[in-house]
């Protein structure tokens, strides 16, 4: 059974499977504190209690990666597992899929190995790794929540990649792709494999300062075969006079592509 949630005003209290007393903490507690609760009946580690709520509201209650299957084994790819709600969610949807989950951020893969322990999973299998459009070492800035990313500049921290081209050289019935900005290089760099995928979702995030490279994502999506809706979470009531903006980004869109 999927979890039910609830709501205080603008605050989703999330499953009454989670005790009153850490619904009520999670809502009013401070960011990047890492916490444990009961969810589902079982031991819950989350990072940050805003990335947590926000993620939960997404997958749980809007259940924004609900699809229909008619393979006995699904191959799912969940790139960008971070504390592991979205490998949940399908794990639940398709209890016999193989599931194989990439988080780069080594404090949060450490997270979400801990939190699929007390799940017991069967044919899950978890992955220290960035996806990218190169098997390389590259350096990651780590936000402690949802948001740790590639980037440029050097870093203390470094994360090993997987070119994720190479790993859709079979069917794959979802490709599930929420890497923090590095959606581009990697979709292009996947353009001539994508046929093998039959469900995809893309959390496509625009940035203040840097190049929009939407236009060329739907083109890679389109020439794929695939359909595409896209659905916007955020929303500015007159954008040519201030855009709303979420931390660095000025767009953050779901695209959900089918075919």
């Amino acid at each position: 059974m999927f979890l039910k949630a609830e709501r205080l005003g603008n605050f989703v209290l999330l499953s009454k499977n989670i005790r009153f007393i850490d619904r009520i903490k999670t809502i009013f507690k401070k960011r990047f504190i890492t916490t444990s609760i009961i969810l589902n009946k079982k031991t819950f580690t989350y990072t940050d209690s805003l990335s947590f709520m926000t993620m939960y509201n997404e997958i749980f209650q809007k259940r924004i990666y609900d699809y229909n299957s008619d393979e006995p084994i699904p191959v799912i790819y969940d790139c960008g597992s971070n504390i592991g709600l979205s490998v949940i969610f399908f794990k639940l949807l398709y209890p016999e899929a193989e599931l194989h989950a990439f988080e780069p951020d080594p404090e949060i893969f450490k997270i979400l190995s801990s939190n699929m322990t007390d799940y017991g999973f069967n044919n899950l299998h978890l992955h220290q790794n960035a996806v990218w459009k190169n098997e390389e070492l590259l350096s990651f800035s780590s936000q402690g929540g949802s948001s740790g990313k590639i980037i440029d500049q050097d870093s203390p921290i470094k994360v090993k990649a997987i070119r994720l081209s190479e790993w859709l050289t079979k069917k794959v019935d979802f490709l599930k792709i929420d890497i923090e900005g590095a959606e581009f290089e990697v979709l292009k760099d996947c353009a001539l494999v994508l046929h093998n995928v039959k469900n995809m979702f893309i959390e496509y995030h625009s940035f203040i300062d840097e190049e929009q490279f939407l236009d060329e994502i739907l083109l890679i999506i389109k020439k794929a075969g695939f359909k595409y809706y896209i659905q916007h979470e955020t929303s500015s009531r007159s954008p040519f006079i201030q855009i709303k903006t979420i931390g660095s980004m000025n767009a953050q869109l779901n695209l959900f592509c089918y075919r």
